[in-house]
């Protein structure tokens, strides 16, 4: 069970990337970028939570805390992860919000996994929300 956090962030993803060593165990680093630069020192000293995709498709895993960020991983199947992640979110999304460096595609498939995912995104917020917290 996830505790209750006051301030949650939703993101597409982590804010840490998994460093696997062979015969050692998994650890993960911050992942480079101005959201997470900026969003994590104020997580760190609300004790607020981090909800987003791991970068692993067809794996669960369960809440943890890294650098003392709690952080709530949302499955990804490799459907969802080519559907959602790579097309909506990457191949539609991203062109329009950075002037249309490429041309967006438009995909009906796209979309529907688009809000299916976004939905299992906003039910995981709910429940780690406290009452009145700011997601």
């Amino acid at each position: 069970m996830t505790p209750a956090a006051s301030f949650v962030v939703v993101a597409n993803r982590l804010p840490v990337d998994r460093v696997a060593i062979p015969g050692k165990p998994t650890s993960w680093r911050t992942s480079p970028g101005g959201l997470v630069s900026a969003l994590k020192p104020v997580l760190q000293r609300n004790e607020g939570a981090w909800i987003g995709w791991h970068g692993a498709a067809d794996e669960q895993l369960d809440p943890f805390v890294d650098d003392g960020l709690e952080l709530v991983p949302v499955p990804l199947s490799s459907q969802e992860v080519e559907e959602y992640y790579e097309g909506f979110s990457n191949g539609t999304l991203w062109p329009l919000y950075h002037d249309v460096v490429a041309p967006p595609a438009f995909h009906r498939e796209w979309w529907d996994s688009y809000v299916t995912v976004n939905r299992r995104f906003a039910e995981r917020a709910a429940e780690v929300a406290e009452k009145d917290g700011v997601v």
